[in-house]
């Protein structure tokens, strides 16, 4: 049952950098908080429905109705970046919001990834509801209808976040509303280059 959501909103291009272990879930992200009802249709700004999904590698590119791209880079089997970019430029390290914002959050690139866990097997599916993007591990599903997402945990079968309205990019500021159920928390927040260190417990 939704009880709240909360609203992750952050500068620039980039959306976040999901890591998820176990059922810790670690968001790059500026944040607000905000209680009530998100009503998708209500809500200007919000991302297209999917046109189509391509696949390099470990990376996956997915191509909006409304123009803006998403790049997910799966690190390790639990592990992925997601990166929202109107351009569809997905820079390493976007500008920050101010020159003197010097440090970057992301401690190693892909290839270091890459030279540590290997190559990541990632598979593309659709049914009639979802777009299916997973590992072994877990699975990133994508809405046709509102495009909003969420991600399951293969090995102990359960969700461990979802959207409570889609991705909204606007004025270069984009908005992730994820829904919440009870004792489900937020917490930390340490900020670098205009982004906060977001943590995520369930509530079992």
């Amino acid at each position: 049952m939704l009880n709240n959501t909360n609203k992750l909103r952050e500068p620039k291009s980039i959306i976040g950098m999901f890591m998820i272990s176990l059922l810790l879930l670690v968001i790059i992200t500026t944040l607000t908080l905000a209680s009530g009802t998100i009503n998708a249709a209500e809500e200007k700004g919000s991302i297209g429905t999917v046109e189509d999904i391509t696949q390099d590698g470990g990376d996956v590119y997915v191509n909006l109705s409304t123009g803006e791209g998403i790049k997910l880079t799966f690190l390790k089997e639990n592990l992925f970046r997601l990166h929202l970019d109107p351009e569809k430029e997905y820079p390493d390290y976007p500008e920050p919001n101010k020159s003197d914002h010097v440090t970057r959050i992301i401690d190693k690139n892909e290839s270091e990834y890459n030279e540590e866990y290997g190559s990541i097997d990632v598979d593309i599916d659709e049914d009639s509801e979802f777009h299916r993007i997973s590992t072994d591990a877990i699975e990133l599903r994508i809405e046709k209808g509102t495009s909003k997402m969420s991600l399951y945990d293969k090995n102990q079968s359960k969700v461990l976040w979802e959207e409570a309205a889609p991705l909204k990019y606007e004025n270069n500021n984009t908005v992730q509303t994820l829904s919440t159920n009870e004792n489900e928390y937020f917490y930390g927040g340490g900020q670098q280059n205009g982004y906060y260190s977001l943590n995520f417990r369930s509530p079992n």
